[in-house]
């Protein structure tokens, strides 16, 4: 299977809904479609406190509006409360065999794999 579908710009997706009929505030869509945590889950997350959880605030970091970030915040809690669980592994299974998922667009840093939350 290839990913060959390329991901609509913000502008994009809103003419598509305007043209569509679907939607008749420009401005506000593009607000909301450019938070995508809000836009996906109605919640804009947010790290931990620096000085409690000092390993949330280290580098490379997260963008807290992309998905990157959830990613990070579900390998977390399932690392919590499953320490077995291979859902690490296997998403790193899936980045390996589509490459051309573009990491950088879901707010996925280079060189992600070295955070300490993901270590």
């Amino acid at each position: 299977m290839i990913y060959a579908k390329r991901a609509l710009t913000v502008e994009q997706q809103a003419d598509q809904l305007i043209a569509r009929g679907l939607v008749a505030d420009r401005s506000e869509l593009i607000g909301r479609l450019t938070s995508v945590n809000y836009y996906l889950f109605g919640v804009k997350p947010s790290v931990p406190g620096k000085n409690k959880n000092p390993k949330w605030h280290n580098t490379p970091g997260f963008a807290n509006d992309r998905v990157g970030l959830m990613l990070t915040v579900c390998h977390f809690w399932l690392g919590q409360v499953s320490p077995s669980t291979k859902w690490k592994a296997r998403l790193f299974d899936l980045f390996n065999e589509y490459p051309e998922i573009p990491l950088a667009e879901m707010g996925i840093p280079p060189n992600w794999h070295t955070h300490p939350l993901w270590v």
